[in-house]
């Protein structure tokens, strides 16, 4: 599922403040994983056709995935993780709520019943508006207008406090925005580091420049002020994990740039099915 922080005033670029209470956005789209921990949801892309290659990149991302997912396990603390590019940032102490969905996530995954049981920490379903580009074109910030809230508000409370505390610590670099951090990707994680975890990534619309950012990635781009470095673009997946918030770093030479797929390594997108 994706969790989208609400635009509360686009003039200044910022989210939740003013007018709108603030909220956190759940789409209503769910993917379940699959008995062998993979979501049942994989982007369809063209190269998904390249048979035994794509298999095979998968499975190597897979695995890096789950060791640097354990190692933050087994480690105290995500400080001494260094060498593979991970950095470790302050975080608060998630509540009891989110322990108890976590645990409740967990078992039910077990079952084949992620769905049904995610939709018991969700208030009813309502359409999200988006807001107007400046050509006049609506921009939903999500892939569908069928949205939800958690109903626990301290569940709430929570998840907006790691969307704050993530600009606080890498300001200037980012910032909550709906052309820079405005939404995470949650994802269950199972054995051996299972558990409920959160990929967040920052720098998403980014302003078009023939020179640093040739990617025209449509019309939600338009009116970005967000310009960006290859450098920043290579620190924009952060990630929560069973109690710790780090910056992934894919910089060439950390071994986290193995986690990138070849098609959009440029990008520098990680992504949640992996």
């Amino acid at each position: 599922i994706t969790i989208h922080g609400h635009p509360a005033s686009l003039s200044t670029g910022q989210l939740f403040l003013k007018s709108f209470r603030p909220k956190i956005h759940v789409l209503s789209r769910i993917s379940s994983p699959n008995r062998d921990g993979r979501s049942a949801a994989v982007p369809s892309t063209p190269w998904a056709a390249r048979g035994t290659a794509f298999t095979d990149q998968q499975l190597l991302r897979s695995c890096l995935a789950r060791h640097v997912l354990q190692r933050l396990v087994d480690s105290n603390s995500a400080t001494s993780l260094g060498h593979l590019g991970i950095t470790a940032l302050q975080v608060p102490e998630p509540p009891p709520a989110f322990l108890a969905l976590e645990s409740a996530l967990v078992r039910a995954a077990r079952h084949g019943q992620l769905g049904e049981t995610l939709q018991g920490f969700l208030d009813p379903p309502f359409t999200h508006v988006g807001y107007m580009t400046p050509s006049g074109r609506r921009c939903l910030l999500t892939p569908s207008e069928t949205v939800q809230c958690f109903s626990d508000p301290c569940l709430e409370a929570f998840l907006l406090s790691l969307f704050t505390s993530i600009e606080h610590q890498r300001a200037p670099m980012v910032t909550l925005s709906p052309h820079c951090l405005f939404h995470a990707h949650l994802f269950l994680a199972h054995q051996p580091a299972g558990g409920v975890g959160l990929l967040f990534h920052a720098c998403e619309y980014p302003r078009f420049d023939e020179l640093h950012f040739p990617y025209r990635l449509g019309h939600c781009q338009e009116g970005s002020k967000l310009s960006v470095t290859h450098g920043q673009l290579a620190q924009r997946n952060l990630l929560w994990y069973q109690g710790q918030l780090v910056l992934l770093d894919v910089t060439p030479g950390f071994v986290l740039r193995h986690l990138l797929w070849e098609e959009t390594s440029e990008l520098c997108t990680l992504y949640e099915e992996d």
